[in-house]
């Protein structure tokens, strides 16, 4: 058994099926069949058990997990290692939510570049819970999030780093031609959707109607339109092509801020990447938050 066996196995481990190992490991199906079976061959006992909806551990299999997932860290701290060694700067795979993505990062990404002009970088976006469970999983290195309720403890084995924070406002029709008082908001896991249903819960009492969305712009576009309001981040809401047919309003003080934090795992090696864009956010926390790129107040085409 070597380490390209773990990264086979750890790859249908993670995805649970032989096709999303292939489409992970770029690879084609068959190679990652081949693989695991003589690996289960060579080890005399079977990793996975097979069913109609994929794979799944069996107890061999879940001993052998943690040891494929130590294999994958140090290939990657050996990797980063060389490329630090030879001045080149480590790869930096980065999470934010949606709204820190469009309105905050731009600006902290040119500012990374301008320091290190070959940084290798890429941003994926999703909530809070989806990205620190990506952080925990060592699928990206850092992320920038959100907690909606102050104090929360983080996950084990989680460092997180002030960023900035953004002010929260209530955001309804302009004209008052709201047509109910539906919530519109991101799914399951958005901090920010658990502060509007504090904030509901506590100034109204009960639980309100909710309609979900995949993306900001829908969410400002369908309250303008009269279907609902919602508690975003100010900066967003101004700069949303939508600004003109909405109304601003604060939500209280209890609810009008809500910080937002870079984690990362604290046993991820510090590449001189990621202690670049640590002193950065370190930075851009104690002098407050950038203004934010504003973009133009038009509506898209019909």
């Amino acid at each position: 058994m070597d380490s390209t066996d773990l990264r086979f196995f750890r790859a249908v481990a993670a995805t649970g099926t032989i096709a999303g190992a292939a489409a992970e490991l770029n690879c084609v199906p068959s190679n990652v069949t081949t693989r695991i079976r003589q690996m289960e061959a060579r080890l005399g006992t079977p990793l996975f058990f097979r069913h109609s909806r994929g794979m799944k551990l069996t107890r061999a299999g879940e001993a052998l997990l943690p040891f494929a997932e130590q294999n994958d860290d140090l290939l990657t701290r050996a990797r980063h290692a060389v490329q630090e060694a030879d001045g080149m700067n480590a790869p930096l795979r980065l999470g934010a939510m949606e709204t820190a993505a469009a309105i905050r990062m731009p600006g902290l990404i040119a500012r990374l570049k301008e320091k290190l002009p070959g940084l290798a970088l890429s941003l994926m976006t999703g909530n809070s819970q989806m990205l620190a469970e990506a952080v925990l999983e060592r699928r990206i290195d850092g992320a920038f999030v959100s907690s909606a309720r102050e104090g929360a403890p983080w996950p084990d084995g989680i460092e997180a780093v002030p960023a900035f924070e953004e002010s929260m406002v209530l955001i309804e029709p302009a004209g008052g031609a709201r047509q109910d008082d539906t919530l519109l908001v991101f799914g399951h896991g958005c901090s920010y959707r658990q502060m509007a249903e504090d904030w509901i819960a506590e100034a109204e009492g009960g639980a309100p109607e909710i309609m979900e969305f995949g993306s900001l712009d829908a969410i400002v576009g369908c309250v303008a339109a009269g279907l609902g309001r919602s508690l975003v981040p100010e900066a967003a809401a101004r700069a949303s092509v939508y600004a003109a047919d909405i109304t601003i309003t604060p939500p209280g003080p209890r609810y009008a801020h809500a910080p937002t934090f870079f984690i990362r795992r604290r046993d991820m090696p510090e590449t001189r990447s990621m202690s670049e864009l640590l002193a950065l956010t370190r930075e851009m926390a104690a002098a407050g938050t950038p203004p934010p790129r504003q973009r133009q107040k038009r509506r898209p085409a019909a």
